[in-house]
């Protein structure tokens, strides 16, 4: 089995003087079998020489132009990682305005729910007050009306009671100077049929004295007696009924007076 210092093609332990090392894979051959003794002295001789295997040599220049393609492609990455960072940025930012302008959004919804919760409160109040100004307005004008359609049916009642009054004035006849008597209604007819014959008597309803009440006049008659029996209490007084028809009064006397 081989080791580091023996040759990988000879298989023999190699003086450190006649030792070759491949720089690529590490692998140690023995100078004879691969390059001649001057070529060594000329490697020896010369700082930061390297040597390689043909087989490497064609390898590192493969590693080479890899490793150069992993420097391009790192170079891109690290392009593409600074543009995404500069993305990521813009991304970031638009982020924050958008949260900023969510904010704002919600703040203004804010003030649109007060604002609304306020408008309808006062709607609502308006309404309250429109219905109790409507029902005043109402009431006020209902009353108003009823006291004009109540007075207008007191007015037209009292037109009617005077027409009807007036109707039944239409056939009535008024005395004028008639003495009072027991019986007035035989009077009136006398002088009736005096004046027409018999044809007031079956068209008379009623006959009525004007003037005071019934119970407030007393007959002359009765005012006679009254007066007669003071008389008879009282010899030192006559009595006497004095005053217009329906006015009487009676007055009391001195018999030295008379």
């Amino acid at each position: 089995m081989s080791t580091r210092y023996s040759c990988t093609k000879c298989i023999k332990v190699v003086p450190n003087k006649e030792l070759l090392i491949c720089s690529c894979c590490k692998s140690c051959v023995h100078n004879k079998c691969e390059i001649n003794d001057d070529i060594l002295k000329v490697l020896k001789n010369s700082k930061g020489s390297k040597w390689f295997f043909n087989r490497c040599f064609d390898l590192s220049l493969d590693i080479g132009s890899f490793a150069k393609s992993i420097d391009n492609t790192k170079s891109e990455i690290i392009t593409q990682l600074n543009e995404l960072n500069e993305i990521n940025k813009k991304i970031k930012f638009d982020i924050d305005s958008l949260k900023v302008n969510v904010d704002r959004s919600e703040s203004r919804l804010d003030q649109l729910d007060h604002f609304d919760t306020v408008v309808l409160d006062e709607l609502k109040t308006c309404k309250n007050e429109s219905k109790e100004t409507f029902s005043s307005v109402v009431s006020r004008e209902s009353s108003a009306n009823f006291d004009v359609i109540k007075s207008e049916v007191k007015s037209l009642q009292r037109v009617l009671e005077e027409a009807n009054e007036i109707k039944e004035r239409e056939t009535n006849l008024l005395m004028f100077r008639l003495l009072e008597s027991v019986d007035d209604s035989a009077n009136v007819l006398k002088i009736l049929n005096h004046l027409a014959g018999d044809v007031f008597e079956k068209n008379v309803i009623k006959v009525v004295r004007l003037g005071r009440k019934q119970e407030n006049v007393d007959s002359l008659d009765k005012d006679k007696a009254k007066a007669m029996e003071k008389e008879e209490i009282n010899q030192n007084f006559l009595y006497r009924v004095r005053g217009p028809v329906g006015r009487w009064k009676i007055v009391k006397l001195s018999r030295k007076q008379m």
